[in-house]
């Protein structure tokens, strides 16, 4: 999605230079395509012979539709008249300049239709599966969880759609957009609002790969080929359900604890008393700790008694990613409200953080932190946190990766 969207665009400037590799652009994108298909062909062999059969085993089936029981079937009629048909739109497409700007990554499905059953004059027309409606839609019946996926569903009933019309084909679809658009860094005092265009330009980047169902007939793949205006070889047909990270929804299920591994439960050192301030446990002697294997709860209680202790001047963090809920950031944001001096440097280019990034960084802003946007030439790799006390001594954390709370990936702590 980055570097093949980048050799794309230098092979269309007609570019044949080999680089280091000895390798020109299109010699480097037809032997990445090679990887690529064996690797996805491999991927779905996996899926199909391990995952969904153990999955099988412990009584979560994906049921098809030719599977349905009665029940099952009549509940599904139900979920399309009531949930499904009231909020999808499709939409009807006839030449390149009247495609959607599909958006990248989701699943969308191709409809062939014969107007009155007429084959001479079929045309097509699209549907967007909504990532917010779900994409595994639950079954009554025997087991621990059955369902169905949304596009399979929808296929069964898309007839509604077009009443009068014949349904000829109903094939699953989603497009991978470059994301290789770059920063114009020429500027770095208006980085947020080109960080901005850049995120607004992604959703409508060119496409650099278009996989459907393998079922899929020769004039759907044609058709879509010659909208979106790409290759042969940016076609991939797919074996088996787009989109595989959708799954991971089912680790969410509840009664299945027994199929996870043991959580991994991270060591607090003894040295580090939990009742303790962490200034005066860091003020005896300097603190490493190794992630994922020693907590990250000190890190986070650093920062937090900062935000809180009066004694504290001044607190001054790097922000690389950050998570939705960041206690980091919560906590620069209510040091700043106590009065501090707080100081944040964010780093907005980090590749799709961006968005969570530039909201993270206006709201410290309107609690008074002030945000550094990192020099155009440097980025933040280095993570640390530099707190100055009324004493004048400087207490720092440091690591070699960001601050990822669900990951708990720094790896060292250490006061100066």
């Amino acid at each position: 999605m980055v570097r093949v969207g980048g050799l794309q665009a230098v092979a269309q400037r007609k570019m044949n230079v080999p680089d280091f590799s000895g390798l020109t652009p299109r010699q480097q994108l037809s032997a990445i395509d090679f990887k690529l298909n064996e690797f996805v062909r491999r991927q779905y062999e996996c899926f199909q012979k391990l995952v969904s059969e153990d999955c099988k085993k412990a009584g979560i089936v994906r049921t098809m539709v030719d599977g349905l029981s009665d029940e099952q079937a009549e509940h599904c009629a139900y979920v399309f008249e009531h949930e499904l048909f009231p909020v999808l739109t499709p939409i009807a497409v006839s030449a390149r300049l009247t495609f959607p700007c599909f958006r990248n990554r989701s699943i969308y499905l191709c409809v062939r239709i014969s107007p009155n059953g007429a084959a001479s004059r079929q045309r097509f027309a699209v549907i967007h599966c909504a990532k917010n409606i779900g994409r595994c839609i639950g079954l009554p019946g025997d087991g621990r969880f059955q369902f169905m996926l949304l596009e399979d569903l929808l296929s069964l009933f898309v007839n509604r759609f077009f009443p009068g019309e014949r349904v000829l084909e109903c094939a699953a679809f989603r497009v991978v957009r470059n994301a290789d658009v770059r920063v114009a860094e020429d500027s770095p005092t208006q980085l947020l609002e080109a960080m901005e265009n850049v995120i607004d330009a992604r959703k409508r980047s060119s496409i650099v790969r278009l996989e459907i169902d393998r079922k899929a007939s020769p004039s759907c793949c044609s058709f879509l080929q010659a909208a979106l205006d790409i290759s042969k070889t940016s076609v991939h047909r797919i074996d088996g359900p787009l989109d595989l990270s959708a799954f991971m929804r089912l680790t969410e299920l509840n009664g299945c604890e027994e199929m996870h591994d043991d959580p991994l439960k991270p060591l607090t050192p003894v040295f580090i008393n939990s009742a303790a301030f962490m200034f005066d446990v860091i003020s005896k002697h300097p603190v490493l700790l190794i992630h994922p294997y020693e907590s990250f709860d000190p890190v986070l209680r650093f920062i937090d008694e900062a935000a809180s202790d009066p004694d504290v001047l001044a607190i001054k963090q790097t922000l690389y990613r950050t998570s939705r809920a960041s206690p980091v950031v919560a906590s620069l944001i209510r040091a700043a409200e106590n009065g501090k001096s707080v100081t944040a440097v964010v780093e907005l280019k980090a590749r799709f953080d961006e968005e969570r990034n530039i909201e993270w960084a206006r709201e410290l802003e309107d609690a008074g932190v002030q945000v550094i946007q990192e020099c155009a030439t440097s980025r933040p790799m280095q993570k640390s946190a530099s707190l100055c006390a009324g004493n004048r001594m400087v207490f720092s954390a440091m690591s070699t990766s960001e601050r990822a709370i669900i990951t708990k990936s720094p790896p060292a702590f250490i006061a100066t």
